[in-house]
C-alpha cells in the first residue's frame, strides 16, 4: 500500500510539471515567431538544439542517481529547475538565450524523470 501511495505522489508531481510543458511547447513557435522575429528554421533550430542536450544528460542523471541513491533530491531540484528556466525563457531576448533556457529546462527536467517511471 505504501509503495502505491508513493507511486500516486510521483506521478500527480510529474503531471503536473508536463503539462505545463505541454502548453510550453505549444506555444514555443509562435513566441520565436511573434516575439524573437525567428523564422521557420529557427523553430526548427531551436527544437534541435534543445533536444540534443537530452541524450548526455539522461545518461549522465540516471547513472548518478543510481550510485547517490538520493531520488527525492533529484526530483526538487529537477521541478525547481525547470520552475527557473521557464521564468528565464520569458526574459529571452533572442534566439541564443532562448536556446540556453531551453537547454537548461531539459537537464533539469532529465534530472527528474528517471524517478518517477
Amino acid at each position: 500500500m505504501k509503495d502505491t501511495h508513493r507511486a500516486e505522489k510521483g506521478f500527480f508531481a510529474f503531471a503536473f510539471v508536463n503539462s505545463n510543458l505541454g502548453a510550453n511547447s505549444l506555444l514555443m513557435p509562435l513566441f520565436i515567431t511573434i516575439a524573437l522575429g525567428g523564422s521557420v528554421r529557427d523553430v526548427g533550430l531551436v527544437a534541435s538544439a534543445a533536444s540534443l542536450a537530452g541524450v548526455p544528460a539522461s545518461i549522465f542523471w540516471g547513472n548518478l542517481s543510481d550510485r547517490w541513491k538520493r531520488r527525492k533530491y533529484f526530483l526538487i531540484f529537477g521541478f525547481s529547475g525547470v520552475a527557473i528556466s521557464l521564468f528565464l525563457m520569458g526574459f529571452a531576448q533572442n534566439i541564443p538565450q532562448l536556446i540556453a533556457a531551453l537547454r537548461y529546462r531539459l537537464l533539469c527536467l532529465l534530472r527528474a524523470v528517471p524517478h518517477l517511471s
